[in-house]
Order: structure tokens, then sequence, then C-alpha cells
């Protein structure tokens, strides 16, 4: 059987968060809260609130408090994919049901839905029914990994005396216990032939997300090779995340950044795991990325060098843009007249450009967008040049990339993790981890000086006239 896994931290990036204010027993079904600003749900406005119903353009209806009534405060309450639930007794029957908005304007206190229904009306209260916003949001008790967390839907939320109502809870909590908002509850698992995600394949149905643990686990008991996906699933709006990374059946490689972090975790105990994020561990897997990248690029120029960039110059044109992925140059040939092209200081360009008949030389210049390869002097017919150029450290964003270093250098990155983890982890011990990161780079670096024949990068060479 396959085991697949769901990262239930994920669920806690940016996640709005406060603490229980006194101890709990189990079965209760109200919470009082330290700060209850953000939590949801909660009622906007009143029965006298006043709303000017138009409609912009499309299917696009806006909604705005015309200054009638009780505010309703949306500049406070409403953001960019808030969950609203109109159903308000004196709105036609078309502007009331469960939307996502859109966007809101807090100055000109108005927020805009998706609504093929709707209704342009002037003038209307809310009367006997109600504006809720953000209905159907869970909270987790706890942190993910604790037994004793869990996962309850709330009902209502008394800004005033920050009161939670929820679904009876199944344990005990103490005070100052976290109480996160999470948008899911559920989650649900497929299969794919490709690493491109389909639902047509599903493993399970929607299942409980386990609040007990760091990950939601599921079982794939038909397939045996392919690639696993989740998505989050709230089960009340009916609404889904967006898909996982693509999870290889044959499992993740040494070099990937999923077999990367789960060596760093495996390094940290349980209460350490829980005050590190995906967020976290991916930001310092990069760093470290680019700095052993960085360095192994003064020794290792020929491992690094991308596909070569074929650049023909226009008659009176100095400059043209080069790839993204441009780091730096190694080198430049003119395949036109076959031979080696120099690079010329930029203080010189202005001259050089007006002796028309020198021999061409290149310079780099970068505008704050793009990098551009320059000829002076400035070209006054067609010549085909390849560039040759280290390429910038890609950014890695999924468990299914690898990390590209030579001599299984991937395994040193940890270190470096371990280093930038130890101030949030409360380690006092990081500057060794930082000092075994920088002696394994040292030593891969004598190992590309003994590959190129013992040549120091940084020495003048014999020929040159001195």
């Amino acid at each position: 059987m396959i085991s697949l896994k769901a990262s239930n931290k994920i669920l806690l990036q940016s996640a709005k968060y406060s603490y229980l204010n006194s101890n709990y027993l189990s079965g209760v079904t109200s919470l009082v809260i330290s700060n209850s600003d953000g939590f949801q749900p909660y009622v906007i406005g009143s029965s006298d609130t006043q709303f000017d119903i138009t409609n912009p353009s499309g299917t696009t209806f806006r909604y705005t408090y015309d200054s009638t009534g009780t505010d309703p405060e949306i500049g406070e309450n409403i953001q960019v994919n808030t969950q609203v639930v109109i159903a308000a007794a004196n709105f036609n029957a078309g502007n009331n049901g469960t939307f996502t908005v859109t966007a809101f304007d807090q100055d000109a206190n108005w927020f805009e839905v998706t609504n093929a229904s709707g209704v342009a009306e002037n003038n209307v209260t809310i009367g006997g029914g109600s504006i809720t916003v953000g209905r159907t949001n869970f909270v987790l008790l706890g942190e993910f990994g604790s037994e004793s967390s869990e996962i309850v839907e709330v009902s209502s939320v008394n800004k005033s005396t920050h009161t939670l109502t929820v679904g009876a809870t199944k344990f005990a909590h103490s005070v100052d216990t976290k109480v996160y908002i999470i948008g899911y509850d559920k989650a649900k698992f497929y299969h794919t032939s490709t690493a491109t995600f389909s639902a047509t394949d599903p493993i399970t149905g929607y299942i409980d997300i386990q609040a007990d643990s760091l990950y939601t686990v599921a079982g794939d008991t038909v397939n045996t090779s392919g690639f696993g996906h989740y998505i989050f699933y709230n089960s009340i709006t009916a609404k889904a995340s967006s898909s996982s990374n693509p999870i290889p059946y044959d499992s993740f490689g040494d070099e990937s950044v999923s077999s990367i972090l789960a060596s760093f975790y495996s390094l940290l105990n349980q209460s350490e795991r829980k005050l590190i994020t995906d967020t976290d561990a991916m930001t310092w897997l990069n760093a470290g990325y680019s700095e052993m990248r960085n360095q192994l690029n003064l020794v290792a120029r020929d491992y690094f060098a991308n596909t070569t960039q074929t650049v023909t110059t226009v008659s009176g044109t100095a400059e043209t843009a080069l790839n993204t992925a441009f780091s730096y140059i190694i080198s430049v040939y003119d395949e036109t007249n076959e031979k080696n092209v120099d690079s010329i200081q930029t203080s010189n360009i202005s001259s050089y450009n007006y002796n028309t008949g020198s021999t061409a030389e290149y310079y780099i210049r970068h505008d704050g967008s793009a990098f551009y390869i320059g000829f002076s002097p400035i070209p006054t017919s067609a010549i085909e040049y390849t560039v040759r150029y280290a390429f910038k450290t890609a950014k890695l964003t999924s468990y299914y990339d690898n990390v590209v270093i030579p001599g299984n250098g991937h395994y040193k990155l940890v270190d470096y993790m371990l280093y930038r983890a130890a101030p949030k982890i409360g380690r006092p011990d990081g500057q060794k981890f930082l000092d075994a990161f920088n002696a394994s780079i040292a030593n891969m670096k004598i190992m590309f000086h003994s590959v190129n024949g013992a040549k120091d990068s940084f020495s003048i060479e014999h020929s040159a006239n001195v």
C-alpha cells in the first residue's frame, strides 16, 4: 500500500490566532478567547442598515452601505475571498445567497460579489434577516501534532465578549491554548498517472483533517505507480483548495526538496517541529542552496554553465536582452569571425564607440529589471555571437523540485537549515551547523580544484605580463 501525506501545517500559514482565556473541560460549546478581532463568523449591520445594490458589469453586483442605519463596518469586516451569507428580508430574493467577496472599498463602503441572479435596487434595508460574514470558518484548538488538538466549527462570535460558539469539544483544553482560524476541515486524495493533477481518480472521499498529527494520511491500496495529490475542503461551503504538488509513488529522490525537508525535520524534536513552518523551511533551504551555488560558481563554472544563448547584432543597436536565467558571463565568442571577444570597461565605452574600426568588445548592463549584453563600437552589421554564462539559482517551490549540487552536496544543506532554525527553536549551537556547512563547501571547492588540474581561480595566469 502506498502511503500519502497532506501537510497540515500548510493550513496555519498566515493564519489568525488567539488564546483561550480559561481552562475548559471536554464537551463545551462556548469558548472565550483573548481577542476575537478577525475571528468569524459574525453578523454585520442591523435591521436598519441600508444598501444600494448596483451592477457595475456582467455578473458583478456591488452592495454599498449608503450611510443610513447601523454601520456594517465594511472596511473592518470584509476582505477579498471573505464568505458572505446574505439573507436580508427586504432585499430582492436574487440578491440573497452565499457569495465570495471579489472586491471591496473600505472608504466607499461597498463590497462586490459574483451573482448571476442579482437585481439592482436602491435604499433597501436588511430588515428581519441578516448579513453574516465568514459563517463557514473552523478553528484549530492547540497545535497540529498534539494528542488533544481538535478542529471545531464556529457558529457565532460575540465580538464584545470575545466568545466563540462552537461544536462540542472532544477534549479538555487549558488556558493559553492557541486557537487558530483555518478555512478547511477535510482533505481528499487523488491518483494520477502523470504529474499533472486531475480529479478523475479519487483515492479517498472527504476525510477529517487529523489534528493530532502533523499530517493527514491516506493509503492507496489499488495503484502502485504514478502520483498522488491532495486538496483541502470546507465541508460547509463546499469550497476546495488548489491541488498539492505531485507526490511520486516511487518515492522522492534523495536530492528532492521533499527528502531534504524530511531529513531536516527528523533532526528536530516534537516541540521544535511545531515552531517551524514549511514556509520557514523552504526559505532556509533556498537561502542555503543559493549560497552553496554562488560559492561553487567560483570554481565550478563548467558545471553550472547554462546552455548558450545566441545573440545576433543589428546595425545601429548596441544592446540585446539576455535570458532571464542569466547570472554572469563565462565567455563571448564571435561565430562570424571565429574569435573570442574581450570585455570593455564601462568607462571606456563612449570613447571606444568613436573608433568604428576597433575590434568589437562587450559589456554587461542591468537596468533594474533585466540584463543586457552590449557591444562597442556600436555594430554596423549582423554579427552572430555565442554567449556562455552561469545561470541563476532557480527558486525551489515544490516538494518535487530537485536540488542540483555536484558530489551529493544536497546533504549538506540541512546544516544550513539547522543554523537558520536555531534562533527560532532556542538552540544555542547554531554556529556549529554554519561551520559544518561552510566546511563542506570548502571541501567541494578543493575537489573541483583537483578535478580542474589544481588550477586556482584566483591565481595569475602564467602567460600574463606583469
